[in-house]
Parts: C-alpha cells; sequence; structure tokens
C-alpha cells in the first residue's frame, strides 16, 4: 500500500491491528464499528472485539470502497464537525513526536477554521484497560479452545496469555457491562463533539515490528464499537510515519469517512 503495489487492502482489528500499522507506514486506515462491514466468512477470534477495515493512500479512497462494499453513501460535503482532542488516560505513555504531531494537528484544524477543543474522557476510561484485557481473553480463549489444548506450545506469550488466562463467566459478564457503561458516557461526549482527535499509536514504528506493542491508544476505541481512521500527520525522530487518528460514535461510519477527507486536507498540507 505505501509503496504503491496495491490501491487499496483490507485488515482486521481486534487490539490495533488496522490502526496500528497504518499509522507505522504512513497511510490513511480506517476501522469500522463493530458490525459495520459484514464478517461473513471472516474467521472469529473474539466476538465483541473482532473488526474489519480498509488501508488505502486517501481518504476518498477509503470512502470509494466503503460506498462499493456497503452501498451506502459518503456525503460528498461533510461540512467542519465540532472536534475534541482527546489526550486519554495513556497520553504520558506517548512519545514526544506523537504529542507534537496531535498538538499541531489541533492547531492546523482550528486554524482552518474548524470548531476545536481540549476535553477529556469520562471517567470510566481511567480503567478501561482492564475490561479490555478480560474480555480480549476470556473470548479469544473461548474461541480456541482445541488450538489451546493441542498446541500451546507453538504459540507466542501474548497468545499463551490468553489461553492460560482463567477469567470466570462472572468476572467476563462484569467486564461487558463496565465496557457497556463506558459506551454509553462516551456517546454523551459525543453529542457535543462527533468527532475526538486522539493519538494513533504511541510511537512511530519501532526497529523491531517482530512484537509491537504499542496498542494502548487503540484497544479502547477497539472496546468502544465505534469508527476509527488514521490519518498520516507527521514523522518521528528517526523519520518514520506518524499517524493522528479520528473516532465518532458506533454507526457514523460514512459521516467520519467523509469528514476524514476535509480533516485529512487541512493536516497534509500545513
Amino acid at each position: 500500500m505505501a509503496d504503491y503495489m496495491v490501491p487499496l487492502a483490507n485488515g482486521t482489528q481486534t487490539g490495533g491491528s488496522v490502526i496500528l500499522p497504518a499509522s507505522f507506514c504512513g497511510v490513511v486506515g480506517y476501522k469500522a464499528s463493530l458490525d459495520g462491514l459484514d464478517r461473513t466468512g471472516i474467521a472469529g477470534l473474539k466476538k465483541t472485539l473482532d473488526t474489519l477495515g480498509y488501508f488505502a493512500r486517501s481518504a476518498e479512497d477509503i470512502g470509494l470502497v466503503y460506498g462499493a462494499v456497503t452501498g451506502r453513501t459518503v456525503p460528498a460535503d461533510a461540512g467542519q464537525p465540532k472536534i475534541g482532542v482527546c489526550r486519554t488516560p495513556m497520553w504520558h505513555e506517548a512519545e514526544d513526536c506523537v504529542q507534537a504531531a496531535l498538538e499541531a494537528a489541533a492547531s492546523e484544524l482550528s486554524a482552518a477554521g474548524y470548531d476545536v477543543a481540549d476535553v477529556s474522557l469520562p471517567p470510566q476510561f481511567d480503567t478501561i484497560e482492564e475490561p479490555f484485557r478480560v474480555i480480549s481473553n476470556y473470548e479469544g480463549k473461548q474461541a480456541l479452545a482445541g488450538e489451546f489444548r493441542d498446541h500451546m506450545d507453538k504459540m507466542n506469550s501474548w497468545m499463551q496469555e490468553t489461553g492460560k488466562s482463567t477469567w470466570s463467566e462472572t468476572e467476563y459478564a462484569n467486564a461487558v457491562a463496565a465496557a457497556d457503561v463506558a459506551r454509553t458516557a462516551l456517546g454523551n461526549l459525543y453529542d457535543d463533539y462527533p468527532v475526538l482527535l486522539t493519538p494513533s499509536t504511541a510511537g512511530e514504528a519501532p526497529a523491531d515490528l517482530i512484537s509491537v506493542t504499542m496498542s494502548s491508544f487503540n484497544r479502547m476505541w477497539t472496546l468502544m464499537h465505534g469508527p476509527t481512521m488514521t490519518l498520516p500527520a507527521s514523522t518521528g525522530p528517526n523519520g518514520m510515519p506518524v499517524g493522528v487518528q479520528i473516532a465518532a460514535r458506533v454507526g457514523d461510519d460514512a459521516a467520519l469517512i467523509g469528514w476524514s477527507a476535509g480533516i485529512f486536507d487541512v493536516i497534509r498540507s500545513a
């Protein structure tokens, strides 16, 4: 995608597997709402987290493939939504280049006439990593019970963590309920700010791509079930791409894709 071998690619995200590599490679990435794209034929792993998405070199190309696949119309003139700058409770994990990219994007959008303001996530997000971890491990262990039984020794460390997890059905139900409460609270924020601007990753692409562990800025949005996109914004100290992420409420996929074109025009022209 990034080196022009193909114009489009599809992907799946259960934690950060669309937004993270798209940001690292300097392309546009789109993660749909949960069930926003038909999952028929896709091997399931974690039923309340598995999400489909696309990679492209422009927001317009994302709109083309989204419209072709879903039959829905992406607004050609989506206007300028109010944007909330959302640093998240994980802000301390963001490298300087990521923080600088987000602040620059916010300033550029404000200068271009967007109504931009700092926002804070509801308090439920201070501990949002815990319900994600419980749900992810519980559902993954259920889906791959046979594989864990027969091939645990051949799996990597994080898959083994899933296979060895001991979360009970009650703990899983409590985690699902906590995520539901967080989604409701987040919906109230979207009433005022239809788009949230937030980091795509904790840093630029690392030298070691064997075990990437920078999805802390993705997992919460996957758990919230709404659409997100990453847009190329800057580069880090090693010259590698750094993206910024925009997020919207569940079901606002077409609107977010439409908004992303104008937002990306501002960011890339700065």
